[in-house]
């Protein structure tokens, strides 16, 4: 979905302009971020790329914010980690063309990403 499309839906907001970037910043208006971050990313090439799951939506699999590596690694027998960032990640059961990242401390997820494949805007 391009970014004129999902501001048409009403649900997001811009929240960072892509400017000379190739991704814009939005929070969907359901669930605002802190002003660091973003909810989603827009890419001018892909359209909608990356999505930050707000607290409280799980994947099919049952994990989430609070969730612990341990059941991230039960859930994800594939996992595997981002070169240089050490970040967990793994393709979607089902959907090979798209990713979930997860931001564990201590032990347990404290973010997660929903990201397309070809994304452009996030490393």
């Amino acid at each position: 979905m391009s970014a004129k499309k999902a501001k048409a839906t009403g649900k997001v907001v811009l929240k960072r302009a892509a400017g000379l970037e190739a991704c814009s910043g939005w929070d969907f208006k359901a669930h605002p971020t802190r002003k660091t971050r973003v909810g989603l990313y827009i890419s001018k090439k892909v359209g909608v790329a990356v999505i930050s799951a707000p607290k409280g939506v799980t994947t099919p699999e049952g994990i989430g914010i609070g969730s612990t590596m341990k059941q991230v690694k039960k859930a994800y027998p594939r996992l595997r980690y981002v070169t240089g960032t050490g970040r967990p990640y793994v393709s979607v059961p089902g959907n090979p063309k798209a990713y979930y990242e997860f931001f564990p401390e201590k032990g347990i997820v404290t973010g997660l990403a929903l990201g397309l494949g070809t994304q452009d805007c996030v490393s």
